[in-house]
């Protein structure tokens, strides 16, 4: 009995002390943001050259997980169905396949996780739908919220185990999707600003699963670290909200590794660019001792994928979906007469442009066509269209809108984008023309005074009063670039001004190439719909 005691004494006391004993733990995260279809690394045309893409992520992971010892996550921080061949056709073209290539993917690299991005959104229901019913990756979105139900529409978080760490990773989209996209694409769902419920969730997220870690993975871009940015949050999140470990960011395509203080604890922020030319890693490292986090210590980089080779055994294993998109991308939908160079869309009308309006116009019949360039550099050259050329011309799933607007407010609306233009200030993609309409703007003249509406196309004036259809991406008519709020329209307003809605602007543009078959630059210029307009002292 005494001896039995003894041992049971000993048994207690060995477990008591393994129990006081600090256990050492190391997570290595690595994540990909902004793929943007980069699927493969192959160039789909004969000459072409390779890209970096997910099969470069492929290689260098499979290194790091069979690195002794290893703990690996591997996150995705969304954007990844838009943007490329290989993802239009297979979101649009080749929807018989039992799971998307892109779900394929996620689980063939072994992806512990993926949030959803504003462009996957983008895509429509019948494509994001399909891929968080299919994929067995967690598809990440807590701030899209049913409408219906009032609960997250895509799973909120995820809890990952890793040599005996707990860790849980919560993910968030972007909520500035109901200005950028036609309420049909994210029909029943809102979406909620990021910092409004973050507290709440990661407080949640903890008292429940009581993880190790805790990290945000949010598709919004780097912005402020003293100013709440709904579109680019990750700085001032991680400077204000507790109880996170680190933020992986996307969305603005930069290449960043920082650290802020949040009055509680040092926080990582990291982002990845895109289309996988790099890729983000942050180690955590920290020891327990009676169940708490101490000596907790974080790092963080970003590993250039163009030093990295390509995995060959993924791209053996994608090779049926690579040749079935290399054949649909090669296909020949029209001739370009002379070359077009997309710098000089930014100098005033452009061949580049022109097609766009006379698309846009003729597709609609639309009074006026409103439009901004998507490509500011590089050159089609003369000769044959193929099916993959329509992504240099329009890189974006936008629909085209038509809505009513009066001259006053066509003016108004060219004064602030003409304002930005001329002062270079944001983004090209926000630099609007107009086609349908004579006018010149002045470089000099004080804001609102630099645009001179001269007449309508036809000749007639142009009255201020009227109303006039204006043919608009779904981008713009959704309230993006605030253009239209500086013409005096709601999103409210643009719903009761809606005529109707067409198709992607790159399928029209496939239409008008496969009617027209030969495109001529110049005869396009000299088109009456077009108008003219010019830049002016």
């Amino acid at each position: 009995m005494k001896e039995n005691l003894k041992f049971l004494s000993s048994a207690i006391l060995l477990i008591v002390l393994a129990s006081c004993a600090k256990k050492e733990y190391s997570i290595d995260f690595y994540a990909t943001n902004d793929v943007h279809g980069s699927y493969f690394s192959q160039p789909y045309s004969n000459g072409g050259k390779p890209q970096t893409s997910l099969s470069n992520v492929s290689s260098f992971i499979k290194e790091m997980r069979a690195t002794e010892d290893a703990q690996v996550v591997l996150l995705d921080i969304g954007d990844n169905l838009q943007g490329d061949n290989a993802a239009y056709y297979f979101n649009y073209k080749d929807t018989s396949s039992a799971k998307h290539l892109f779900s394929r993917i996620m689980e063939y690299m072994k992806y512990d996780a993926v949030v959803v991005g504003n462009h996957d959104i983008e895509t429509g229901h019948k494509v994001y739908d399909k891929i968080a019913g299919e994929m067995s990756v967690p598809y990440l979105a807590a701030n899209a919220i049913n409408t219906e139900t009032l609960k997250p529409y895509f799973k909120p978080y995820t809890v990952i185990r890793r040599g005996g760490a707990k860790i849980a990773v919560i993910g968030m989209g972007n909520p500035n999707i109901h200005k950028w996209l036609a309420p049909s694409i994210w029909s029943g769902m809102k979406f909620i600003p990021i910092y409004n419920i973050a507290d709440s969730v990661v407080a949640s997220v903890k008292r429940i699963e009581k993880p190790d870690l805790t990290v945000l993975a949010i598709h919004s871009g780097i912005g402020p670290k003293d100013r709440y940015d709904v579109e680019n949050s990750a700085l001032y999140l991680a400077s204000n909200v507790r109880g996170i470990d680190a933020v992986f960011a996307a969305h603005d395509h930069r290449n960043f590794v920082g650290k802020v203080w949040n009055g509680e604890d040092s926080v990582i922020v990291v982002e990845a660019g895109s289309k996988c030319r790099s890729l983000a890693k942050v180690n955590i490292s920290f020891k327990k001792k009676w169940g708490k986090v101490q000596e907790k210590s974080i790092s963080g980089r970003l590993f250039d994928m163009r030093d990295v080779a390509s995995d060959a055994e993924y791209d053996e294993h994608f090779e049926t979906d690579f040749q079935r998109v290399k054949e649909f991308t090669n296909v020949k939908v029209g001739y370009l007469t002379s070359g077009i160079d997309f710098s000089k869309s930014l100098n005033g009308m452009s061949d580049y442009m022109n097609l766009i309006h006379v698309v846009q116009l003729v597709s609609s019949g639309a009074d006026i066509s409103i439009s901004a360039p998507l490509s500011t550099h590089g050159i089609i050259k003369n000769g044959d269209i193929v099916y993959k050329d329509l992504f240099d011309f329009y890189r974006y799933e936008n629909q085209l809108y038509v809505i009513t607007m009066t001259g006053h407010e066509i003016k108004d609306y060219l004064e602030a984008s003409y304002d930005a233009w001329v002062n270079k200030k944001g983004a090209s993609f926000n630099y609007d023309s107009a086609a349908g309409l004579i006018y010149t703007v002045s470089r000099s003249a004080g804001k609102g005074n630099r645009v001179k509406i001269l007449s309508l196309a036809s000749g007639k004036p142009l009255d201020m009063n009227s109303k006039y259809t204006v043919a608009m991406t779904s981008y713009r008519a959704s309230g993006a670039g605030d253009l239209l709020s500086a013409a005096g329209i709601s999103d409210t307003d643009v719903e009761h001004r809606l005529i109707n809605i067409y198709p992607e602007i790159r399928e029209l543009i496939y239409q008008y190439l496969l009617k027209t078959q030969t495109v001529d630059p110049s005869s396009i210029a000299k088109d009456k719909k077009l108008g003219h307009w010019k830049f002016v002292k």
